[in-house]
Parts: C-alpha cells; sequence; structure tokens
C-alpha cells in the first residue's frame, strides 16, 4: 500500500509520499508499494529538473531515510500528485525556502508519471 500525506501548504490535499535524492540535474525517486510496479518494493523514476532547483533541493534536503534498493544511500522525503492529464505536482520540505516557505514546490509535465500516480492514489 501507498503512504498518502497532506500538502506542505496545508490545503488537505491528499499526496504521495516518495522518498529521492538528486544525481546531477536528475530527481530519482522510489515509492514504496505493495505492488510490484517496477521495482521489488514499488516504483523508482527519473525526472530533469532545472539546474538551479536541483541545486537547491540536493544542498537543503535533510536526508532522513535510506534506499529502497538497499543500497545504504541516504535519501530525502517529498511528496506528489497527479494534475490534470500529464502534470504532476511536487512538494519538499527544505531547510532553507526556495519558492515556499515550507521549501520548494514544481511542476512536471509526465504523463506517463501521472498515469502511475493516479493508479496509486485508487
Amino acid at each position: 500500500m501507498v503512504e498518502f500525506v497532506e500538502s506542505l501548504a496545508g490545503t488537505g490535499k491528499k499526496y504521495v509520499l516518495m522518498q529521492g535524492k538528486i544525481v546531477e540535474n536528475t530527481l530519482h525517486i522510489q515509492v514504496k508499494h505493495d505492488k510490484e510496479i517496477n521495482r521489488p518494493y514499488g516504483f523508482a523514476y527519473d525526472i530533469e529538473l532545472p539546474a538551479d532547483l536541483a541545486e537547491a533541493i540536493d544542498e537543503y534536503a535533510p536526508r532522513v531515510v535510506k534506499s529502497l534498493a538497499n543500497t545504504g544511500v541516504d535519501y530525502f522525503l517529498l511528496q506528489a500528485k497527479p494534475v490534470g492529464d500529464g502534470t504532476v505536482h511536487f512538494q519538499i520540505e527544505l531547510v532553507e525556502e526556495y519558492n515556499r516557505e515550507y521549501g520548494a514546490a514544481f511542476d512536471v509535465e509526465d504523463k506517463y508519471l501521472n498515469e502511475v500516480l493516479r493508479e496509486m492514489m485508487e
């Protein structure tokens, strides 16, 4: 089962909890799920981010969990939800403000990820 959390903006909207790491300008996400989507632990996916956003996340996101792939790598927590037909809205707490009081929020156009998250939220 996927774990859900409420919006960091206080709207009460439901988000999928996930964990991530930054490698150069790529956000690598992992989602724990009882269904194997593309990994034994659930789901993993890579998303290209603008350099300034990737740098801010890499520098200011506290690493609080270990990789679900048991590599020992430290990951940070973030959350996402599908919006419209192909957008995914992300929120992440940072120790320094990026574009929100709690840290950062950003949208990514990705139809596949949007569909996967929609299925997880059903």
